[in-house]
């Protein structure tokens, strides 16, 4: 992966942390196109909220990216019970996912 990828993935991890201060974030997913530019990342969020929805949408209406990127969110809680369930979800993400 090129420096600049990790650079630009970071970058909105940052943002992210500044916008909800979560307890985790994890990088899941990256698509990359012809010569290994990156195309796309989705992150895991893990933050205590009661307002899912609120987090997302400012996740996505502040957070000002050259790449497009998703995010899934879950609670701490919701985290902690998937994590004991397998072949969940979460728990491919903590898995398989890098933890910025």
């Amino acid at each position: 992966m090129e420096p600049q990828t990790m650079e630009c993935i970071r970058a909105v991890a940052k943002d992210i942390r500044k916008t909800v201060q979560p307890e985790q974030i994890i990088l899941f997913n990256q698509k990359l196109g012809v010569g290994g530019r990156l195309q796309s990342f989705k992150l895991c969020v893990v933050v205590d909220t009661a307002e899912k929805a609120d987090i997302e949408r400012s996740i996505y209406l502040g957070i000002d990216s050259e790449q497009p990127f998703d995010v899934v969110i879950y609670t701490p809680g919701e985290w902690e019970e998937l994590l004991n369930i397998p072949h969940s979800f979460a728990r491919t993400i903590r898995d398989t996912g890098v933890v910025l």
